[in-house]
């Protein structure tokens, strides 16, 4: 069985997380930690809170499909 022993140097592993805002699968070096200790995405660096975003979801939410009953067609 063959091991990776200390003197490694090759590339560092990388993996995807989710960002805890918007929940979208980033790889972790793009990722930053905010002062909350949630993982924001390259999309929410800026400051977006938790607050902001769901309101956004909530309204477009509210647009809902017209929905029309059976009717007879004679």
């Amino acid at each position: 069985m063959m091991t990776i022993g200390r003197t490694y140097h090759g590339p560092r592993r990388n993996w995807n997380d989710t960002c805890d805002y918007c929940g979208v699968d980033w790889p972790r070096h793009l990722m930053v930690l905010d002062e909350n200790g949630f993982l924001s995405c390259p999309d929410d660096k800026e400051g977006r809170v938790e607050r902001a975003l769901n309101y956004l979801n909530a309204e477009g939410a509210s647009d809902g499909p017209l929905i029309r009953g059976k009717t007879r067609d004679y």
